[in-house]
């Protein structure tokens, strides 16, 4: 059993993350009313929005978390700015540099539907069965970082399961241990109500039908000897309220191994994952990986 990490995550204006996102949703709430077709095209489009309004990059040559480790994001080890002789990073300072470096942006239409490429250019990656999948969220991954990326594609399937806020925060609860990013800064949470809010059904409603699968995934690094795994999934995301979208949604979070299985990890929310749609050129341009069985 690894020892519990609990630590409270680094402030990095909230409110002005909140505010760049509620400007977003609020524009996109009031063209709703122009029909369901167009709504869920915008609705996508705060997606791409979104990855724009992540943390600040503590990589930069001025910042103190500067010089951590590399990152895998598309299989090629990019290596981090060197550390001093003799310096030490802590490990909170290194997880925090890598959860806020920058994703590869993707443009606001990249998430639509859209032709996809015959053959996509990197290597799948295999993605384990859990072991326990009876529950209301599936866990039992192994501990790899593989299995880091199965129990996040397994938090976000779950959390969009019907787009109810009552599912968003027990799923929220289950996955994620003290400290973790609030379930009000969450990614599934924050595209969850803003598109109930959009369509008049801010408490949810049974009219409202929703999944989301994985299609591709990203490993963006690996701290803590394995037990720390910054992940990424892309699903497509089929929703149906009088008529039925699908968007490209792609998710980051800090993963962290305790007490025998995976939980979203202390930390404020990631940068934020390209949305594009599975398959499609920007998908593969931005480093996605389709993601199999294993």
């Amino acid at each position: 059993m690894t020892s519990t990490r609990t630590r409270s995550p680094r402030t990095r204006s909230p409110r002005t993350v909140r505010s760049s996102r509620s400007h977003g949703w609020l524009i996109l709430a009031g063209l709703f009313v122009l029909g369901a077709s167009l709504a869920w095209g915008l609705v996508i489009f705060l997606w791409s929005l979104a990855a724009h309004t992540g943390p600040p990059d503590p990589g930069s040559p001025t910042s103190p978390g500067a010089g951590t480790p590399s990152s895998t994001a598309t299989g090629r080890t990019v290596a981090a700015a060197p550390v001093p002789p003799g310096v030490s990073v802590p490990p909170a300072a290194a997880e925090d540099e890598l959860a806020a470096r920058p994703m590869a942006s993707a443009a606001p239409g990249g998430a639509q539907p859209q032709p996809v490429v015959a053959v996509e250019t990197t290597a799948p990656l295999p993605i384990p069965a859990p072991a326990d999948a009876a529950g209301a969220l599936p866990t039992g991954f192994p501990r790899t970082p593989e299995g880091a990326v199965g129990q996040l594609a397994a938090i976000d399937a779950a959390a969009f399961r019907d787009l109810h806020p009552a599912t968003v925060a027990d799923v929220h609860a289950r996955a994620s241990l003290p400290g973790a990013v609030a379930l009000t800064e969450w990614t599934p949470n924050v595209g969850v109500t803003a598109i109930l809010r959009a369509i008049g059904q801010p408490k949810g409603s049974s009219s409202v039908t929703a999944t989301w699968t994985l299609t591709h995934a990203q490993v963006k690094g690996v701290l803590a000897g394995g037990d720390f795994v910054l992940a990424c999934v892309l699903g497509e995301l089929d929703a149906t309220y009088r008529s039925t979208a699908r968007a490209g949604v792609g998710d980051c979070q800090r993963m962290v191994w305790q007490d025998g299985r995976w939980f979203i990890g202390p930390g404020a929310q990631p940068a934020f994952a390209p949305s594009t749609w599975p398959g499609s050129a920007d998908c593969v341009r931005v480093g996605w990986r389709e993601a199999r069985s294993a």
